[in-house]
């Protein structure tokens, strides 16, 4: 039976049961991770599930905004968030119908759209989405992992300089620690804000990460931090779940920016993935315009693939209104393919 539950409705221990035995799962379907989004992006979240005898064969779960225009749909909001449904059967019983199910949702409370962000790790069939009218595309960079990969076999499967810049940081006498610490995060936070704000980009704000400090558990995030001597010179936040990691917030002091104390964190970062017996890797999601952050994540190996955001416009008029106007109107939400807007 297909049904649609708020938050407060959903049974935990069988959504999570669900999860477990999934593959490939994503932290941004994670319960704890889905409570941070909800809360910050001060939005209402729901899931589409398919329940037989009781037990949840299949979810997808997504985030509303009411906004002035209207109310919006996401699976998922946020940065680099993917959705797609969650099931236990390879094959998903009843796709079609959980789809129809968010879009019977969107129209009953009169979305302006309804946006499915489908998992690099789970590519859907395209013809459930015939209902969508638009559709945008980002690049997938995963990297995969031996079991047990040795250090020497990882760094061979970078491009160069990576292999370079690395050795490079070891010769400059660069540490690296593993921190759970608030002060980690708050300067991850400040510098992040910092760097990005400085190149006129959109940070993630400074309460966003105490949400993730005080509500992800510590097996769910790490943050490395590379220092020289005494000094911490750059961190980088990674997000994990059993099966992928989460290449998610990187920030390196400006005067410190040539150092390689990034390439240093991440091939770090990979070892840890190892250790912890995760097998993936993910980049993020990454624009068919972002040239040199593309070449940057392509030198380190991985494996390229392209997914779908699938979008339902239900109001045409959103079209016409400014970029900058649905940014700040739909902060963290995608509303529209920005192709498309017509002004």
């Amino acid at each position: 039976m297909i049904s649609i539950l708020s938050r407060d409705g959903i049974d935990t221990i069988e959504y999570s049961e669900l999860l477990s035995s999934c593959t490939n799962t994503l932290i941004y379907v994670d319960l704890n991770y889905l409570d941070v989004i909800s809360e910050y992006t001060n939005s209402k979240l729901y899931f589409v599930v398919d329940m037989v005898d009781n037990r949840i064969m299949s979810s997808l779960p997504f985030c509303v905004y009411f906004g002035l225009y209207g109310p919006v749909i996401n699976s998922l909001p946020f940065y680099g968030s993917n959705g797609g449904i969650i099931s236990r059967s390879e094959k998903v019983l009843n796709y079609d119908l959980i789809i129809d199910a968010v879009l019977e949702f969107a129209k009953k409370i009169q979305c302006v759209s309804a946006t499915i962000i489908e998992s690099p790790l789970n590519i859907s069939d395209s013809s459930v989405f015939s209902k969508f009218n638009y559709r945008d595309s980002r690049i997938s960079l995963l990297n995969y992992f031996e079991p047990n990969m040795e250090s020497s076999r990882l760094i061979k499967s970078f491009q160069e300089p990576r292999p370079r810049n690395i050795r490079r940081a070891l010769k400059d006498g660069i540490g690296i620690k593993q921190s759970h610490s608030l002060e980690s995060m708050q300067f991850l936070a400040e510098t992040h804000f910092k760097n990005i704000s400085g190149i006129g980009g959109a940070p993630k704000r400074y309460d966003f990460f105490e949400l993730i400090h005080k509500n992800l558990p510590t097996d769910q995030w790490i943050i490395l931090d590379a220092f020289i001597e005494s000094k911490r010179i750059a961190s980088l936040l990674l997000l994990y779940s059993k099966d992928v990691i989460e290449y998610f917030t990187p920030a390196t002091l400006l005067e410190y920016r040539n150092s390689q104390a990034q390439s240093l964190l991440i091939f770090n970062g990979m070892l840890f993935a190892i250790d912890k017996k995760i097998n993936i890797w993910n980049w993020g999601g990454t624009w068919d315009s972002q040239k040199g952050v593309y070449d940057f994540k392509k030198k380190w190996g991985p494996v390229e693939s392209k997914y779908i955001y699938y979008c339902a416009i239900f109001d045409e008029s959103i079209l016409d209104r400014e970029k900058s106007a649905l940014t700040k109107l739909y902060p963290y939400f995608y509303v529209a393919p920005f192709k498309e807007l017509k002004v």
